[in-house]
């Protein structure tokens, strides 16, 4: 009896015990991540990327965890391959991408760059056939001095939401997150608030209805970083922009991003006790390959839009499955070389240019009309010539003068890492004297010179070049390609290059 007793008052005792020092529940809130998804095939010949298999993974999740969100910070319904081509009299412009996204089941996205690629009225478009919400902090919408937040049919695009999750009880942690992007595409119907004032702003206003602050971001990594330091009250950023993965820290603040075009997505578990009120983050990159299987229907909206293209693709002379050429040697198209460095894809799509010319004697495109992110390696399709640079456009050839022909030369030099730097056949450059020529002459400011140029050139609207339009008094002839003459290459950058690797054989 006495025993019994002794046992009784030690499990009575152990159990007061526990209950004393209990741990307050860690809530698990997992978020999905990806960014800059121009694509919803997989790349690489199938390898790796494609948005069924993203949306295969996010169902595991989900049955792991309810409390599972998928974000895309920016940059997804412009620029695509698909998106260019026309099904029932018009371009497709994104559609393909908000189709997939909403089968799929995106819960979240914002703003990047690219979504003002195009008018203001599809991109009103877009939103309205979103089944996913649309944040947005710092972007408005400009109607003639008048800034209001973009709206959806129902609803404007809120600045912010606050995600509660339930904890014990009736009790609920409350995350705040808040869409911040880049101003660098200045279209007339957007402005843009700074970042860091609008975060400031926003978190002012509702930092007594939130556990902690979180944010989607499409910035430079240093734009993150100086936004971290800014505000440390953000504790995590998911971002977008850069297209390579990276998991940086700012003070105590966590940055990542994922590969661009869904080669990659971050799974962060967000760990927050909510007895300490501490927050954990605990995040995997996750490579999107063979591995993962495709979820059906998300396949079946996928290959809908890929039979629309293809179709509008044929309408304009395009054979998309025609394969061009086989490569043993692959063609670089990672934006990460081809933004910083002449790469052999560049130097093949500028003597494609040169060799379509009438009387040019050298070619020039900005690196940003290569879109591809990607090796070319292997049989190469007309598609995939229509994916590596997805707008098109014509090739212009100018005769200017070498003062300008310099310019226009050493701003691409300063513009690396960026869309504005410049890819070139034709032209040597000696970093060493810094120097420019043909043939081992150096270019002469007071003589002429004939270039082939992409047509985006002479917009003045590439980075830093603002000066280059068709007007500047340093171009002093300019030969279009006869629009109605259907064996002038000219008239699409990609048709020449078609035929000039079909010829390289």
């Amino acid at each position: 009896m006495f025993k019994r007793a002794a046992l009784l008052y030690k499990l009575t005792f152990l159990f007061l015990f526990t209950c004393s020092i209990q741990y307050a529940k860690v809530v698990d809130i997992v978020f999905l991540h990806m960014n800059d998804v121009y694509e919803i095939t997989p790349l690489e010949g199938g390898k790796y990327g494609g948005l069924s298999r993203v949306a295969e993974l996010r169902k595991q999740l989900l049955k792991q965890n309810p409390n599972t969100y998928t974000v895309l910070p920016g940059d997804f319904i412009s620029p695509s391959a698909l998106g260019t081509a026309e099904f029932e009299g018009k371009r497709i412009n994104g559609a393909q991408m908000i189709d997939v996204l909403n089968t799929l089941g995106l819960d979240f996205a914002m703003f990047g760059n690219h979504e003002f690629d195009y008018k203001y009225e599809v991109l009103q478009d877009r939103m309205d056939e979103s089944k996913f919400e649309w944040i947005s902090s710092n972007v408005y919408h400009d109607q003639n001095g008048l800034r209001q937040s973009f709206r959806r049919i129902d609803h404007p695009i809120p600045q912010y939401v606050i995600l509660k999750i339930p904890s014990s009880g009736k009790k609920m942690v409350r995350v705040g997150m808040i869409a911040l992007c880049i101003d660098v595409n200045k279209q007339p119907y957007v402005y843009y608030e700074n970042s860091v004032d609008a975060g400031k702003r926003i978190y002012s206003e509702i930092k007594d209805s939130i556990d902690f602050l979180i944010a989607m971001t499409h910035l430079t990594i240093q734009q993150d970083k100086e936004l971290a330091a800014a505000m440390p009250e953000i504790k995590f950023i998911m971002g977008g922009h850069e297209h390579f993965n990276m998991y940086v820290t700012q003070d105590e603040t966590i940055i990542a991003k994922a590969d661009a075009n869904a080669k990659s997505v971050y799974v962060h578990h967000l760990l927050y006790d909510t007895k300490r009120k501490k927050l954990k983050i605990e995040s995997e990159l996750k490579t999107i390959d063979t591995a993962i299987k495709n979820d059906g229907a998300t396949s079946e909206t996928v290959n809908k839009w890929v039979d629309r293209a293809f179709s509008g693709f044929r309408s304009k002379g395009f054979e998309p499955n025609e394969i061009v050429t086989t490569l043993n040697e692959p063609l670089d198209g990672l934006e990460i070389n081809n933004r910083f460095y002449e790469t052999n894809l560049g130097k093949v799509i500028g003597e494609a240019m040169y060799s379509v010319s009438r009387n040019s004697t050298a070619a020039i495109f900005n690196s940003g009309s290569v879109r591809i992110d990607d090796n070319l390696m292997g049989e190469i399709s007309q598609y995939d010539i229509i994916r590596t640079l997805p707008f098109g456009g014509k090739i212009i050839e100018i005769e200017v003068t070498g003062e300008l022909l310099l310019k226009i030369l050493n701003t691409g030099i300063a513009n690396r890492g960026s869309r504005g730097f410049l890819q070139y056949y034709g032209i040597q450059y000696d970093s060493s004297s810094v120097s420019w020529g043909f043939n081992g002459h150096g270019i002469i400011e007071t003589d002429t010179y004939n270039i082939a140029v992409s047509d985006y050139l002479l917009t003045g609207m590439e980075q830093n070049m603002s000066f280059l339009k068709r007007d500047n008094p340093g171009i002093l002839k300019i030969l279009e390609p006869q629009a109605d003459d259907k064996s002038d290459l000219r008239n699409d950058i990609r048709l020449a290059l078609i035929k000039y690797l079909k010829e390289k054989k």
